[in-house]
C-alpha cells in the first residue's frame, strides 16, 4: 500500500494532550486513510487516543506523520494543519 510520510514539529505549547489526541482520532475517522505517529522506533495507530497521549508529545517534538489509503493526502493535509497551530484545537 502506497503511504505518505512526513516529518512535523509539535508547535502547541501546551504539546499534545487530549483534544489534540482527539482530534487526531477524528481525522483518522474521517478519511479513507490510515493515520499514524512515528516516534523513535514506536508508531501507533491515532484512532487509539490512549496511545497518542502515553507518547508524551511536548512542545517541540519533532515526530512523523504516516498516512495510507484512498484519501491519504486529505488527512495529512489536516494533521499538518493540526500540528502548525500553537493554539488549542
Amino acid at each position: 500500500m502506497k503511504q505518505l510520510e512526513k516529518e512535523l514539529t509539535v508547535n502547541n505549547p501546551n504539546g499534545v494532550h487530549g483534544r489534540v489526541a482527539s482530534h487526531l482520532a477524528r481525522i483518522a475517522g474521517a478519511y479513507d486513510a490510515t493515520v499514524h505517529i512515528v516516534y523513535g522506533k514506536t508508531a501507533i495507530d491515532c484512532n487509539a487516543i490512549l496511545d497518542v497521549l502515553s507518547m508524551g508529545l511536548v512542545y517541540g517534538t519533532r515526530l512523523k506523520i504516516r498516512t495510507g489509503g484512498r484519501e491519504m493526502k486529505k488527512a495529512m493535509a489536516e494533521v499538518e494543519q493540526l500540528f502548525s497551530r500553537r493554539e488549542d484545537p
